[in-house]
């Protein structure tokens, strides 16, 4: 029996009246969340709420995933998923609230989740347009960067990183060179941030634009003047400060999505299919190699501690002062090894079986709070913070992404090509910005921490606990489709409705 059969077997739901008032409502979930409303605890209602939504649309996340074989089911990124909230790290970390720090990441956990289920089942909701899901999300970052950009506007002025460059301006007698901060909203005040934090929604907006590479300008169509206006609202926040990292950066990810577009354009057609597969799987397995390389290199210099092999290449180190990679290697493995051993000082005690499963521990044995090992690669901030199951269970998703984020691409489902476009150019986004430029300690000034929408017991701002993480699980879901497919489609239709 093929799967449109077994599909047959699970009713899905018919309701256009109940698949409209779910689908509005799970928006409204999705442009809050990517708006950042309410802050930490504003995110931690949504994310309750997301779950309890998510329940609703379970009907419709069984039928998304109906005749697939029992191996295929989305068990493993639904595991991963929970296993990035799971921290041992974050339990000792509210150490006068070991209940708090338990609940707190069974939320974080039901809210990746509950995003994941969210973009499974949005693609079965037949009543509700797909184009809705982008306007959802790219209109509640244009609003966040509009606020935010603008008020940075009035505060600094235009291109003020470049005319202040080397500025400094002095705050509680510490100095803070004014051209790498910028302004966050955080619930309902505005912070002073580093840039790199400052600049990520005006950075995530910007790469939706690689959706104009697979729009059909021969059609007069209002999905272009919009998604053009989006982009270059996160496009130019950019350039009025100007980051210019972050333009690096976007550049790079529109060159990956535009080779990716101009290589099925060149081999489009049924007789080159298996030239287009095969290159995939050539590049897949590359950088899948190449991850495992690194990775392995870095654990196993780590384990060799004063026997260092790093340390020894003139490109990294000279002599025992780490260049600019020496510096990154030496945070990196700095944190490898809070995660693998119990540190006191700089001595090691032996291996930690607890916390190299899930994250180091965050204070010591007087009860004080350890320096945070802020490698600005979150990668390796997710090692030290939720341990090897949790760093294996980011490093399946990532390449889960890369997969079925192609598969999403050639494939016709899922709602109009420049719309999928603009998606994988989001996730793709939060991976290469993220993996160049995170920054756990983001807040320059230790004021007002304890707001309720704006809450923080600490400095401490980690990337799995925002709302980018939240959007990147419901992309996964999105893209995820597991079945396989009868054909890839002949002739890939540009931006129209499928």
């Amino acid at each position: 029996m093929n799967n449109e059969n077994e599909k047959k077997e699970i009713k899905k739901p018919s309701d256009p009246k109940l698949e409209r008032i779910l689908g509005f409502i799970t928006l409204d979930v999705i442009a809050l969340i990517c708006f950042g409303f309410g802050g930490a605890n504003g995110l931690n209602f949504l994310r309750v709420i997301g779950f309890s939504v998510a329940l609703f649309l379970l009907p419709y996340f069984r039928y998304h995933f109906a005749g697939v074989k029992k191996s295929k089911l989305p068990i493993l990124p639904l595991v991963a998923l929970f296993f990035l909230g799971i921290s041992y790290f974050w339990m000792t970390y509210y150490t006068g609230a070991i209940v708090y720090g338990i609940l707190f990441n069974l939320i974080v956990s039901l809210g990746f989740i509950a995003m994941f289920c969210l973009g499974s089942s949005l693609r079965e909701l037949s009543d509700l347009k797909k184009e809705y899901i982008a306007l959802a999300i790219l209109g509640a970052l244009a609003l966040l960067v509009l606020v935010t950009g603008f008020y940075s506007l009035i505060r600094y002025g235009f291109f003020y990183a470049a005319i202040n460059n080397g500025k400094v301006y002095y705050f509680d007698g510490v100095v803070f060179p004014i051209a790498s901060e910028g302004k966050l909203l955080d619930g309902f005040m505005f912070r002073e941030v580093n840039i790199a934090v400052a600049k990520a929604p005006a950075f995530i907006l910007a790469c939706s634009g690689v959706g104009l590479f697979a729009m059909d300008y021969k059609k007069r169509t209002w999905r272009l003047p919009v998604l053009i206006g989006f982009t270059a609202i996160g496009l130019l926040d950019l350039i009025f400060t100007p980051y210019r990292l972050g333009l690096i950066l976007l550049l790079v990810v529109y060159v990956v999505m535009g080779i990716h577009q101009l290589i099925q354009i060149r081999l489009s057609g049924e007789e080159n299919r298996a030239t287009r597969d095969k290159i995939a799987k050539i590049v897949f397995f590359v950088l899948l190699g190449l991850a495992g390389v690194v990775i392995l290199v870095l654990f196993v210099d780590t384990m060799l501690g004063a026997s260092s092999f790093l340390r020894k290449i003139p490109l990294f180190y000279a002599g025992d002062k780490p260049k600019t990679f020496g510096v990154a290697i030496d945070k990196i493995e700095n944190a490898i090894e809070a995660t693998f051993f119990t540190v006191r000082g700089e001595t090691r005690q032996g291996f930690n079986f607890l916390t190299t499963l899930f994250g180091a521990n965050a204070v010591d044995a007087s009860g004080t709070r350890l320096m945070v090992y802020n490698t600005h690669i979150f990668e390796f901030d997710i090692l030290y913070q939720n341990g090897l199951v949790g760093f294996a269970g980011l490093m399946f998703l990532i390449f889960f992404g890369f997969y079925y984020g192609h598969r999403f691409l050639i494939n016709e489902d899922g709602g109009p090509k420049c719309q999928r476009m603009a998606f994988m150019g989001i996730l793709l986004g939060i991976f290469v910005y993220f993996s160049f430029n995170n920054d756990e300690i983001p807040l320059l000034h230790a004021y007002g921490l304890d707001e309720f929408f704006s809450y923080h017991s600490s400095l401490l701002v980690p990337l799995s606990r925002s709302s980018f993480f939240l959007l990147a699980a419901l992309l996964l879901g999105y893209i995820y489709e597991p079945k396989e497919k009868a054909e890839p489609s002949k002739k890939e239709e540009a931006c129209v409705n499928e």
